[in-house]
């Protein structure tokens, strides 16, 4: 069920910039092919800082998390560019009716299963994994995205 997260957006470095959104949901599968469309035509067509295509790609993972990055290392993002990749998430948020932008629920697995629990519960999951939401780079993605819940710095 889980991804080989080494694999994702093999064009982009590892110095590439990520953002995280995990829906309060999971997607069912049209959905999740038309947010992988909407996201492949943004980061490929219209995603620029001033005027400036940026080098970008974004997925879908497991049903219920979107990842956007950004090889920084050609162009930066600027505010602006930011700016309009949260629009694009609250756009798409309002069209399915989820919630992308709850920042005290993670993503846990265990086995071929996916939680979305609340961070304070995750002393309840102490054997499951977390996926990861500090990470910033696509190396971390790829090498330190699924760690062990007791590991990361928001067990308690």
């Amino acid at each position: 069920m889980l991804l080989n997260f080494n694999q994702l957006f093999p064009q982009l470095p590892d110095t590439s910039r990520v953002w995280l959104y995990v829906s309060d949901r999971p997607f069912d599968a049209t959905e999740s092919n038309y947010i992988q469309d909407v996201l492949s035509d943004f980061t490929q067509n219209k995603w620029a800082t001033h005027g400036t295509k940026l080098m970008a790609s974004g997925s879908v993972l497991m049903n219920q998390l979107v990842v956007l990055a950004v090889d920084e290392e050609v162009m930066n993002a600027s505010g602006c560019s930011i700016d309009s990749s949260v629009r694009l998430m609250k756009q798409l948020g309002t069209e399915l009716k989820v919630d992308f932008f709850n920042r005290l629920f993670v993503l846990i697995s265990k086995e071929s299963e996916i939680k979305r629990v609340h961070f304070q519960d995750l002393n309840q999951y102490a054997d499951w994994k977390l996926l990861n939401p500090m990470v910033s780079s696509l190396e971390e993605v790829r090498n330190r995205f699924l760690i062990d819940v007791k590991e990361s710095n928001l067990f308690r």
